[in-house]
């Protein structure tokens, strides 16, 4: 919970401040960061429930943190849903995906459903935003390494919360 109110804290001072009234991504909703509305602690870190990273980053928003690092981030939850946010540069255009949905693990399985995404384009990529687009359901191999490193597909992540 302190780690929530310490990223609302700071998303409502740079939104006070209008630092990102610039910002080359819209959201309808720029006081939602990823993740601080359902961050919690997992309560057993030796599983695959908790907040990850790809990067050193911590985490982000690509609606109000566009220039974040790329990399990819995961946020499972033991409530069963997810959260998923990938930054990319392609063609000297930076972007971002955000994925949201429900969450199962069975064996050395994540099954993501229901899944919901949103893209957010940046200056100069040439596809348009979108928003709540209906994906297909995943399953994805994943494997806990040690308590803070995890492998998802062909990605490794090290754990943030």
């Amino acid at each position: 919970m302190k780690y929530a109110l310490l990223v609302l804290t700071i998303t409502a001072a740079l939104l006070a401040s209008g630092c990102c009234s610039g910002c080359s991504l819209f959201d309808p909703d720029t006081s939602r960061v990823i993740f601080a509305d359902d961050l919690e602690n997992p309560v057993d870190n030796s599983t695959a429930y908790g907040v990850w990273s790809s990067t050193s980053a911590g985490v982000v928003d690509p609606a109000v943190f566009p220039s974040a690092d790329d990399g990819e981030w995961y946020m499972l939850n033991e409530k069963g849903y997810f959260k998923y946010v990938r930054i990319s540069t392609d063609s000297g255009a930076k972007g971002g995906i955000y994925r949201e949905g429900r969450l199962s693990i069975t064996g050395d399985r994540l099954l993501l459903s229901g899944i919901n995404e949103s893209y957010y384009p940046g200056a100069n990529s040439r596809i348009s935003a979108y928003s709540g687009k209906a994906i297909a359901d995943q399953s994805l191999a994943y494997e806990l390494l040690d308590n803070y490193t995890l492998t998802i597909g062909t990605g490794t992540y090290q754990r943030v919360f």
